[in-house]
């Protein structure tokens, strides 16, 4: 896409990232505990992963939970490794064994559902199923590791 050209070496500080996205399940206890609010999807399953939420309400979780939003950089690095795959699980185009996409919008797979598209770290569900929020701001090239 234009708007994440051109390619560049990046580095970055050692950082955690969590291996399954945020369930509803996990969510609905931040939401009791008064932390966040509800989602503003409608029908929620326990294993799948929260959405409609807001910004602020994916930073409340983390703040809540002792984490934080990944930056930009962070969650590429997951998604594509040091070697510049295309996708998580390598450059093979992606396929419903791999990724949960071409589906309805408001279909979701469960957390952890596509094996054959975790990362060569382990990392799950960075490519299909849901749009994940990042610390950083939404702005052209170049990357700067303070702008979020």
């Amino acid at each position: 896409m234009k708007n994440e050209d051109p390619e560049r070496t990046v580095f970055l500080n050692d950082y955690t990232i969590d291996k399954y996205e945020v369930t509803y399940l996990q969510h609905r206890a931040c939401v009791e505990a008064g932390a966040c609010d509800v989602p503003g999807r409608g029908v929620a399953l326990d294993n799948h992963p929260v959405s409609g939420v807001a910004w602020a309400d994916a930073n409340a979780y983390c703040q809540w939970a002792g984490l934080r939003l990944p930056t930009e950089a962070e969650w590429e690095r997951a998604a594509r490794g040091t070697t510049g795959r295309i996708y998580p699980w390598g450059n093979a185009k992606p396929d419903h064994r791999r990724a949960r996409y071409a589906a309805g919008w408001n279909e979701t797979s469960p957390v952890g559902a596509h094996p054959s598209g975790a990362t060569p770290e382990g990392v799950m569900d960075l490519a299909g199923n849901i749009h994940e929020w990042t610390s950083s701001l939404y702005r052209p090239y170049p990357w700067r590791a303070d702008d979020g």
